[in-house]
């Protein structure tokens, strides 16, 4: 009877953690447009093309830092019993920019 009284609350304590851990419902920013058009950080390139921006560099590092870092860490190399290497993925690296 002790142990489901100490078990019980510790599994629940270890899914919710775990709930927290993988990140939520976030919206995405305002600065989003959203009719999947261009956004302010295009410019036009050279030669008629034009170079589109492939996102918010900080606003990213801001995600990772706040909901991956703690199992892919730091740099992404993984740790060990957590989270897997986005460094040496397959997956991650077939991914496009647009996935």
């Amino acid at each position: 009877m002790k142990l489901r009284r100490i078990l019980f609350p510790a599994l629940i304590l270890m899914l919710a953690l775990a709930l927290v851990a993988c990140g939520g419902g976030e919206t995405p920013s305002s600065d989003t447009p959203a009719d999947g058009g261009a956004s302010a950080g295009e410019e036009a390139g050279g030669g008629g093309e034009e170079v589109v921006s492939a996102g918010d560099a900080a606003a990213g590092e801001e995600l990772y830092n706040s909901n991956c870092i703690a199992c892919h860490g730091p740099g992404g190399e993984g740790i060990e019993g957590l989270g897997k290497p986005f460094t040496t993925s397959e997956f991650v690296h077939v991914q496009s920019d647009e996935d």
